[in-house]
């Protein structure tokens, strides 16, 4: 039986008429692309960025920020007016000469996240701890000043 290279029959001998396409899509990911294969071009896009959540409550600001694998001295945390700053590095280990990688997920990399507080918060209201690869910010908030009369005095 001759193949038709527009339509290929599947098991259940019906014709597809994408199976054309299959070679072009099975080989995409391994074909090179600009020196590398698509999925290892696409996956450089990527940067390490950890996940954070950031709550608020009538007394404070928290941040939650996944962190595994970082050891406390390479994140930094700064206030500068009403922006704090969590920055860090998350480095790769490194590998022996005669071992080849064949798949790399992690990311490592540095990172820097940035978020707005209020204006009147000071170092002393900021508190942070690492504990099981979340790190915790925490920033106490102070009461807004609130709206008043004032009365005029003769």
């Amino acid at each position: 039986m001759a193949t038709n290279a527009l339509a290929t029959r599947s098991a259940n001998n019906v014709a597809d008429p994408l199976a054309v396409f299959d070679p072009w899509f099975s080989s995409f990911f391994h074909e090179p692309f600009f020196g590398k294969s698509a999925m290892t071009a696409f996956k450089s896009m990527e940067s390490f960025v950890p996940a954070m959540d950031v709550t608020e409550s009538a007394s404070a600001i928290t941040l939650h920020a996944d962190v595994p694998g970082i050891k406390r001295e390479d994140i930094k945390i700064s206030l500068k007016g009403s922006h704090l700053t969590v920055s860090g590095t998350k480095t790769s280990e490194t590998t022996s000469k005669d071992e080849h990688r064949h798949v790399v997920e992690r990311r490592s990399g540095s990172f820097s996240r940035t978020l707005r507080v209020p204006a009147n918060t000071t170092a002393a209201d900021v508190t942070a701890r690492c504990a099981d690869g979340v790190l915790t910010v925490t920033v106490a908030k102070h009461p807004e000043a609130s709206d008043a009369e004032i009365s005029i005095q003769e």
